[in-house]
């Protein structure tokens, strides 16, 4: 994976001191950002939602960036950075909610939609610019990245096993209706993605401990209603008795 230079990292820190300025909708100001470069994906790496009286929502992005030589033989230099946290509006975190792990936006298309989130790096497959149809001891074709590109592979997540050809065509089908894609059965990728499982712990584990947190709040609001009732029905018919000699 590339290391980021110092003036990489800046701007980086840019990308995140530009997001505060916007009306909490921080993908405008990344593409806007990240538009100089010959391609680009940002992939919503990881959400949360805390607070208890009001609730604060918050995204993490992975940014990949580079600027792209076709002629060139030499690798590009992908560029990887993960943001720091960013509060967005509860518009915005609904807009999302299914989009964990996924592009929700990249070089070439409209401005971020979640309607059109898509395996990250799909985009990238079926482009002859990057790699090859190929097809496989068992008559599957698959795709395979030229080495200079293979690094993508390894960065997009969705794409760490090979990318069928009938995979590939339902996502061109989806993209085409304007739906997104969440995998060859619609249960790979996505928040509640099996795929995405594997990949993004940290979120379905703050979600279990959030659910067992609610639960036991739950519980308790019941024994002390519970034993609220139970003691009053013990003055009453205390009271009953006292009042009877």
């Amino acid at each position: 994976m590339t290391r980021f230079s110092a003036a990489a990292l800046a701007l980086v820190a840019l990308f995140v001191a530009g997001c505060a300025s916007v009306a909490r909708d921080p993908i405008p100001e990344l593409r806007r950002q990240l538009k100089d470069y010959d391609m680009f994906s940002i992939v919503l790496e990881d959400m949360d939602e805390t607070g208890t009286f009001v609730d604060t929502y918050s995204h993490q992005y992975k940014l990949i960036f580079a600027n792209v030589d076709a002629a060139a033989d030499a690798a590009p230099e992908l560029r990887e950075e993960v943001t720091d946290w960013i509060e967005v509006s509860r518009a915005t975190y609904r807009r999302y909610a299914k989009c964990l792990g996924m592009t929700i936006a990249a070089d070439g298309d409209a401005l971020g939609d979640g309607a059109l989130c898509q395996p990250a790096g799909y985009r990238y497959v079926g482009d002859a610019r990057y790699g090859r149809w190929q097809t496989g001891a068992n008559g599957e074709t698959f795709w395979s990245f030229y080495g200079k590109y293979a690094l993508m592979s390894m960065m997009f997540d969705s794409l760490r096993s090979p990318v069928g050809r009938s995979s590939w065509d339902g996502y061109r089908r989806s993209r085409r209706s304007g739906q997104p894609y969440f995998g060859p059965t619609g249960r790979e990728f996505g928040t509640g993605g099996t795929f995405t499982r594997t990949t993004n712990r940290s979120f379905y584990d703050r979600q279990m401990s959030r659910q067992r947190s609610q639960q036991r709040s739950f519980a308790d609001k019941v024994g002390n209603r519970t034993r609220r009732s139970n003691m009053s029905g013990v003055r009453n018919r205390s009271g009953g008795r006292r009042g009877g000699k």
